[in-house]
């Protein structure tokens, strides 16, 4: 099997699982951005909007560049009210064009996947992956969708932490042994240390 089949089957159980225990999840789209980037050596200015489950926001922020702005900034906002945030960085990123062979054009537009992996208190990597023609537009839906995934996680696991504590108050291990099932799957990508 191959290493991309076995990450996106993995994630596909953990979201089967944050879907399960988190009621009403935080959604991040994001609607638009602008960037300024120099040549010089200055900072790149970015201002991203978004919703965050259905509400518009802004982040404006400035930094070495576009990509990187993004992902701290919104790292940044969301890590107060979820801690585990602070952990998460890149560990890989690639950009896999799909060219068209039989094309009579320059194939500039091609579709492009954008693949980022992002590892959390060095736990197994989770790799968010997103089709676009622009690599930057790409790009920035992996970001959102990585820091949607890591606040939903960490969601889920302060559910589950109150449903065991729940079953076991009620000497109910038969239905706490599900939950703890459960929560070891999220806690293979993800340290909730400073949470218990």
């Amino acid at each position: 099997m191959s290493r991309k089949f076995i990450s996106e089957q993995k994630r596909l159980v953990l979201f089967d699982i944050i879907n399960k225990y988190v009621k009403n999840p935080v959604t991040l789209i994001p609607i638009s951005v602008e960037s300024k980037e120099s040549f010089t050596g200055e900072l790149s200015s970015v201002t991203c909007r978004y919703e965050n489950t259905g509400k518009k926001r802004i982040l404006k922020t400035n930094q070495s560049n576009v990509i990187g702005a993004i992902f701290d900034a919104l790292v940044e906002k969301y890590s107060k009210q979820h801690q585990s945030l602070e952990t998460i960085k890149f560990v890989g990123y690639s950009v896999n064009p799909y060219f068209k062979k039989k094309s009579k054009g320059s194939n500039s537009d091609a579709m492009t996947e954008v693949v980022i992996e992002v590892s959390c208190s060095s736990k197994i990597p989770v790799q968010f992956r997103k089709k676009d023609i622009s690599v930057l537009r790409a790009t920035i839906k992996c970001i959102f969708s990585c820091v949607e995934y890591y606040i939903n996680s960490e969601l889920c696991f302060k559910r589950l932490r109150f449903l065991i504590d729940e079953a076991e108050k009620r000497n109910r291990t038969d239905i706490s042994s599900g939950y703890i099932t459960d929560i070891a799957e999220i806690v293979k990508v993800t340290s909730y240390e400073d949470l218990v």
